[in-house]
């Protein structure tokens, strides 16, 4: 067994009596105290690294422990004692279980809050607990938060309290000398676990309160220093949860401005501004860093599309604009924020690969020094992803950069390859695409559509039919033309910016067909071609049906037809057609087929493709 299950299989019994009497003398009182101090500190220690110590009798040695905290004169240090053993001892759902529900949720939750200094708070107090330890206010907090995860009535209960309208109180009246100590951190984690766990006060907070508004003053705040600590990265990490928390479902990409409460536009406006800074801000530890910035781009999935522009700099002078596009400077505007979020696409999709072979060394080899992923892969890949599809559907600038960044023009000697071929963005985006998570390759493809202004024909040339077709049949586009599917205008002068889009598409089209001569000499081929299927340049392929006869032709045929009837016979395939709804039709039989693909040829499919000429010479 591990050493953890080794530790707590075996029951510990609390070094602590019950408390004197409250009418003992005076220096029987302090004895009593200063050898419960002790004994409790030798087991705090010794304890410190069990994270599920087990109690042999936990309802009585927690009962002693909330005797103590329940007394005013308890000396502050061993008020931090009991407290951090009572927060040991929570991490065990089992020692809670076995407490009286009622008993301990009525005289354990009036000590932790008094401790915290949230009773009073909550009553029309003072907003920060200067009257309390810096020491026993955190642990306080810190007993709160476990007990918040291991007991499903407490929330409840907080609630009930006033207990978030309290942290908000709290949180809104920072001042930047407070927000170096330790216990802010843990009210804004204590605000997160009630507001994710209870809507009713996530709703009372944002609708009524004004949370999102006011926690985004103290991002304004905190965001300041340009050099985070670890403590000011956490402290941001678990107040940008906070806001995601309260903003998801409230604001999201694609609601209208009259959807918003009242100001909320303006709040958002300037939220959008402070993610900026905090991406483009320097952390002390790249861990710290991956992490706020994975949390950043969660919160972006909150933003209104009309704040997406907030994240660009302002204007690049026209001398520094006229140069060949940067890192830093994209069509006028600074998309150093975009670079962020790009480069952690890049590490995401290297990560998420790298899983699949289900060899730790693989993804510790991609992974960037430093660094330690929280959650799986899956989960750190989609909010990316998503935050870059809404990005690209709500800001032309951001649309451009992020297609020439993840879908630039390929070389003669990349045509030659597979999209999915090599360690490039697009190759493990295309990667991605026929993923047998779909929830990973749907949200790939949405990005590919996104940057390619929803025309499949531009998307199907960067990818290849065979890696975009399973995105095609989910939303039911098999059978629609190369621009049909979404209809979302993705700037507002979208319609503008195609002469020079288009321009481009149609040169590396000429560069796959029109120039497939060169890259064929390349590569001591006479005449190459370009495969829409595999989404490369292949060389010319002998025929097989070459000196054969038409008996021998249609005996083939009658032999291919039998083998492809035995394999739907067995469940191997399933033949299918593209119905009316775009999406594949099983048929029964393979002559069945053969006769839907002649109906199919002789009509749509003439009209589609007379729609994919159209949209590669003008988008």
């Amino acid at each position: 067994c591990s050493p953890i299950d080794a530790m707590t299989s075996q029951p510990l019994q609390l070094p602590l009596s019950d408390p004197p009497a409250p009418d003992a003398d005076p220096a029987t009182v302090a004895t009593a105290f200063s050898a419960s101090e002790q004994k409790l500190s030798e087991f705090s220690v010794k304890q410190f690294s069990n994270f599920r110590p087990a109690l042999a009798e936990p309802e009585a040695d927690i009962g002693r422990l909330l005797a103590h905290l329940s007394r005013p004169d308890l000396p502050t240090g061993l008020a931090v004692l009991c407290l951090r053993c009572l927060r040991l001892l929570c991490r065990h759902r089992p020692n809670l279980e076995a407490c009286d529900p009622a008993r301990f949720l009525e005289a354990g939750l009036a000590c932790l809050l008094d401790r915290s200094g949230l009773a009073d708070l909550a009553d029309g107090g003072n907003a920060e607990p200067q009257q309390r330890p810096v020491e026993e206010v955190t642990e306080s907090l810190m007993c709160l938060c476990n007990l918040g995860i291991q007991l499903d009535g407490l929330v409840q209960r907080l609630v009930d309290l006033r207990c978030p309208a309290a942290l908000l109180r709290r949180a809104a009246g920072l001042t930047a000398e407070s927000l170096e100590l330790d216990w802010p951190a843990f009210d804004l984690r204590l605000l997160f676990l009630l507001a994710a766990k209870c809507p009713a006060a996530r709703q009372d907070l944002r609708l009524h309160r004004r949370g999102v508004a006011q926690l985004t003053q103290l991002l304004q705040l905190a965001s300041e220093p340009r050099l985070l600590s670890d403590k000011r990265c956490d402290l941001l990490g678990d107040l940008v949860k906070v806001l995601y928390t309260l903003a998801a479902g409230t604001a999201g990409p694609g609601d209208k401005d009259d959807s918003l409460a009242e100001g909320e536009e303006t709040v958002f406006h300037q939220l959008a501004g402070l993610l900026r800074r905090l991406l483009l801000a320097d952390c002390t530890s790249p861990d710290r860093r991956d992490r706020l910035t994975q949390h950043c781009v969660s919160l972006l999935l909150c933003l209104p599309q009309d704040s997406f522009d907030r994240l660009l700099s302002e204007d690049v002078p026209a001398a520094a604009s006229s140069a060949a596009s940067t890192a830093s400077n994209f069509e006028g505007k600074g998309v150093e924020a975009i670079d962020v979020v790009l480069n952690l696409l890049d590490t995401r999709l290297a990560l998420f690969s790298a899983s699949c072979t289900a060899d730790p060394a693989a993804v510790a080899a991609v992974l960037p020094a430093g660094v330690s992923l929280t959650g799986g892969a899956l989960e750190n890949l989609v909010p990316v992803l998503s935050a870059l599809f809404e990005a690209c559907r709500s800001s032309r600038t951001i649309r451009r950069y992020c297609k020439h960044r993840l879908l630039p023009r390929r070389s003669s000697d990349q045509m030659a390859q597979l999209p999915e071929e090599g360690a490039s963005m697009r190759s493990r985006l295309c990667r991605t695409l026929t993923h047998p998570c779909t929830q990973a390759a749907d949200m790939a493809a949405s990005l590919v559509h996104a940057l390619c202004k929803a025309s499949i024909a531009r998307a199907v040339r960067h990818t290849g039919y065979g890696n975009f077709a399973g995105f095609l049949a989910r939303r039911g586009l098999l059978a629609a033309g190369p621009s049909a599917g979404d209809s979302t205008v993705y700037s507002s002068d979208s319609s503008g910016d195609g002469e020079d889009e288009d321009e481009d598409d149609g040169a590396g089209a000429a560069d796959q067909q029109g120039g497939a001569a060169d890259g064929g000499r390349a590569n001591g081929a006479a005449s190459w071609s370009y495969n829409p299927v595999t989404g490369r340049r292949e060389p010319p392929r002998p025929d097989p049906t070459a000196g054969m006869t038409e008996e021998q032709k249609e005996f083939e045929v009658h032999r291919i037809m039998q083998a492809i009837d035995r394999l739907q016979a067995t469940g191997v395939i399933s033949p299918a057609v593209i119905g009316e709804d775009g999406r594949p039709c099983p048929v029964s039989h393979p002559l069945e087929l053969m006769d839907r693909l002649a109906e199919q040829s002789g009509g749509k499919r003439r009209e589609g493709g007379g729609g994919e000429e159209s949209s590669d010479s003008d988008g």
